[in-house]
């Protein structure tokens, strides 16, 4: 989570992070200035992909079915921005912890981990998070009464 970390530091402490939106609009029309945040977004998501895959590999983690993990790079990212943003408007937002390299976005990127590593059952997302939140089998069964314990 140190590369996380030291992703959502450099972003926060980034001067031209404070303009980014502002510039964003002003030139939002502009051709050449959408394709170049187009290729500088593109750099991104493939500087975050790469560190994706590397963690994936290093760990011996796969994916459930139906997870890209072009995708959870790109959510990664947008976090990322998003949470440089809050600390920009916000100084006090505990973004980054005191805690060293404890971050929201670490944080985020174990919550989204945990979420989509496969852990054998071969489910994916969507399956394992209705198992995950479904009422106990024994609520599920009206026939079966349960008498609390005394």
């Amino acid at each position: 989570m140190t590369v996380i970390y030291s992703n959502l530091k450099s972003l926060i402490d980034n001067p031209v992070q404070r303009i980014m939106p502002i510039a964003t609009v002003l030139v939002s029309g502009d051709k050449r200035s959408l394709e170049g945040r187009s290729r500088l977004y593109q750099k991104v998501s493939d500087q975050w992909t790469e560190l994706f895959e590397a963690t994936l590999a290093a760990h011996g983690i796969r994916l459930r079915p139906g997870i890209d993990v072009r995708e959870a790079a790109d959510i990664l990212a947008a976090l990322a921005d998003g949470l440089a943003m809050r600390k920009t408007g916000d100084p006090t937002a505990p973004v980054i912890n005191q805690a060293p390299g404890d971050s929201l976005l670490g944080r985020a990127a174990m919550m989204m981990l945990l979420a989509v590593m496969d852990t054998g059952d071969g489910q994916s997302l969507e399956d394992a998070l209705r198992d995950a939140t479904a009422p106990p089998k024994a609520a599920q069964d009206p026939g079966r009464s349960v008498t609390p314990r005394q």
